[in-house]
């Protein structure tokens, strides 16, 4: 399914724990010392709170910024869904999400944080892609080949968007889990173990996601006309 491909990468909490590290230890190696955490919900808030246990920050306050739409797919502006109403002159601010891609999310949540006039500001992510329009002031990992990760957070709702998008090329086929599992492998390059992925399944049919028959060979699902992810 020529069409359909796109690089994926499934991310482990371990991962996310490791890479979380390595920022927090280049964020102190540098010197700076912040005393307030803004996390960038949704992808950053999980980071955020880690870096505040590595660095010891008990001050975390979370900034909804909008701009990917779904898995893969973006919309024109980043855009601030709740803004931030707060004095922040004198407090020395580390912005954090999980990865800069286009780069739009965090050159518009700064923007807006800049205006509430803090000390100092800085940016921390897990992942930096380098064609971004924002480089951060500190990150852990450097993505030369662009990936859509599939952080712990985005676990199901990434993969149910990609199961959708697989399903349809075929609307009136019915899939068996295993012909499921060799979709994603073939046009996302990622597999889930069989447990997580019928877990995945008994979601979206919770969701409305796809339609299912049980038969003698077990169940089977078909795209399901209007399905869509909500956010």
């Amino acid at each position: 399914m020529p069409g359909l491909r796109m690089k994926c990468k499934i991310v482990t909490f371990d991962e996310v724990h490791d890479m979380v590290r390595r920022v927090s230890e280049r964020v102190k190696a540098s010197g700076y010392r912040p005393d307030m955490i803004v996390g960038l919900a949704r992808g950053g808030w999980l980071p955020a709170r880690l870096i505040c246990d590595f660095l010891g920050v008990t001050d975390l306050v979370s900034l909804k910024v909008e701009h990917w739409i779904e898995t893969g797919k973006t919309k024109d502006e980043a855009t601030i869904r709740y803004p931030l109403v707060a004095d922040l002159r004198g407090r020395r601010i580390l912005v954090v999400d999980d990865i800069t891609d286009t780069g739009k999310s965090l050159i518009t949540s700064t923007d807006h944080l800049s205006k509430l006039k803090p000390e100092e500001m800085k940016v921390a992510v897990m992942q930096y892609i380098p064609e971004s329009k924002f480089r951060p002031d500190y990150f852990a990992e450097l993505v030369k080949v662009w990936t859509w990760f599939i952080y712990p957070w985005n676990w199901i709702e990434d993969t149910s968007t990609l199961i959708v998008r697989l399903l349809g090329t075929e609307k009136d086929r019915m899939w068996g889990v295993d012909e499921i599992s060799g979709g994603l492998r073939e046009s996302f390059e990622i597999e889930w173990d069989r447990k997580m992925l019928e877990y995945i399944l008994k979601v979206m049919l919770e969701r409305q996601q796809v339609e299912s028959l049980s038969g003698p060979r077990g169940a089977s699902f078909r795209f399901k006309s209007g399905a869509v992810v909500k956010f």
